[in-house]
């Protein structure tokens, strides 16, 4: 590992924040293919390792609290994964450290990938049962509130008020008028889901599932990481949401896979394929207005996701 392990977080200031922690001392080891938005390490060796992380961009939310506590009910269902046993801050930049996970990444077993997905999805209807609760930090939110139908409601309502004539998308080119009506026929059928509500774990993935090494662990359950995306809302359907995208863009995941995940995620697949079809345009036309108010380097991007979801809503569930 170099003395900068990215632009703007060094191995000097990771050996700190594990000094601090009184974690084992030595370089900084970059965890092979893990971190998106977060400088990932581990520290020590054998049983005594650990994984520090701490965001690569400072203008990324600091979700590790919400990262622990999300993990913590989660832990108390039955659900392995891993506790995060310390937060904090060191030079005005966050931190999470926990326990390295020893064993075998979902991804380098292909011979088990259909009954993993039929795992993650019962580890997402399990982790949807999971509620508001005190201590839950605000990050975990959206804009809307705590009260999760109220904020479903005030989320739908701002968005198909916003499709007027005066409407920000319509002036830079992200919608026309005639797909303003598209986006708010796909609300309505937004209104209509069932009122289930819960958390979501955002990142459901064959990347953030370890299978334990039989020989020491016996029947023991994969375990399930990395937080960083959870949130309230209604459920299954941003998990869903997020897996679709990712059979999508990745092409890592199959028709039948998606299908199984949804299955025991509780969603017939088929019968919703509308609905999850109005949630993820919901999720792309919101998604640039959140661009315009917060990232405005992001709007080009967000804007091209929006076109691509923009031309695929009339393609039919996959036979």
């Amino acid at each position: 590992m170099s003395s900068s392990p990215s632009s703007s977080v060094s191995a000097a200031w990771l050996r700190r924040v594990a000094a601090e922690l009184g974690l084992p001392e030595g370089t900084p080891r970059p965890l092979t293919d893990a971190g998106g938005v977060n400088v990932v390490v581990v520290v020590g060796t054998g049983a005594d390792r650990w994984v520090i992380r701490a965001p690569k961009d400072l203008r990324s939310a600091d979700v590790f609290a919400a990262e622990q506590w999300s993990a913590r009910q989660a832990r108390s269902l039955g659900i392995a994964t891993p506790a995060v046993t310390h937060v904090g801050t060191l030079d005005d930049r966050p931190f999470s450290a926990q326990r390295f996970v020893a064993g075998t990444p979902a991804l380098d077993a292909p011979h088990r990938h259909d009954e993993l997905w039929t795992t993650l999805g019962e580890y997402c209807l399990r982790i949807g049962r999971i509620q508001p609760a005190e201590g839950a930090p605000d990050v975990l939110f959206s804009r809307f509130g705590a009260d999760l139908p109220t904020a479903w409601t005030a989320h739908l309502d701002y968005n198909l008020d916003q499709l007027d004539a005066d409407d920000r998308l319509l002036r830079i080119g992200a919608l026309s008028t005639a797909e303003q009506r598209q986006v708010a026929d796909r609300i309505e059928v937004l209104r209509a889901l069932p009122p289930r509500f819960g958390l979501s774990h955002g990142d459901l993935a064959l990347r953030n599932l370890m299978l334990p090494d039989p020989s020491l662990a016996g029947d023991a359950a994969p375990t399930l990481i990395d937080w960083g995306s959870a949130a309230f809302g209604p459920v299954p359907w941003r998990d869903l949401y997020q897996v679709d995208r990712d059979r999508r863009r990745e092409g890592v995941t199959s028709w039948r896979q998606l299908g199984r995940f949804a299955e025991a995620a509780g969603v017939d697949l088929i019968a919703e394929w509308d609905t999850l079809v109005s949630y993820r345009l919901l999720q792309h036309v919101d998604l640039v207005r959140w661009a315009l108010d917060r990232r405005p380097d992001l709007v080009p991007d967000t804007m091209a996701q929006l076109r691509e979801v923009l031309d695929d809503t009339s393609t039919p569930a996959p036979g």
